[in-house]
């Protein structure tokens, strides 16, 4: 997770609790191998992406949000 939160310039502790909810929503699944965890998306996570794209997609069409706002 240490990871995870440097990479999303987040603290370690608003990392944990975005992931847990995460995984509360079903929208990732935590993976354990040994002492190595990884995360995924679910089927539900990847429907959520892809209306979010969609969505983002339409604003911008519609000039409601700029290019620099979709990151």
């Amino acid at each position: 997770m240490t990871q995870i939160s440097t990479y999303a310039n987040v603290s370690y502790i608003a990392c944990k609790s975005k992931i847990e909810q995460l995984i509360e929503t079903e929208m990732i699944q935590e993976n354990r191998k040994k002492e190595s965890v990884r995360y995924s998306l679910t089927e539900k996570g990847f429907d959520s992406l892809r209306k979010l794209r969609e969505l983002t997609s339409f604003l911008t069409s519609f000039g409601l949000i700029d290019e620099e706002e979709k990151s």
